[in-house]
């Protein structure tokens, strides 16, 4: 407990935009821990196109691309709105 609130205490002594600039240029294997809008952002996955937009949702992009068989996106899906049965039996399970 007492090395974890020391922990606590330097990490939270300074913003997350402070630490990031601390460790700009640093070979180090430290990054941001960011939400989704702004992973969307962030200048790594913009220039690498990680993530597309259909329908106006942002989404992961395929990965691993390959030349040829390129794969794409499709609409995204919604909470509820496949049944279980539905999706097993689109995958070739039920």
């Amino acid at each position: 407990p007492a090395w974890r609130q020391r922990l606590a205490d330097c990490v939270g002594g300074a913003t997350r935009a402070e630490w990031e600039e601390r460790f700009s240029g640093v070979d180090a294997c430290v990054t941001a821990v960011v939400g989704p809008a702004d992973a969307a952002r962030h200048a790594h996955l913009a220039a690498r196109g990680s993530v597309v937009e259909v329908a106006g949702v942002p989404q992961p992009g395929v990965a691993p691309r390959f030349g040829r068989t390129p794969g794409s996106v499709g609409e995204a899906s919604h909470p509820g709105e496949h049944a279980y049965a539905e999706v097993a039996r689109h995958w070739g399970c039920g």
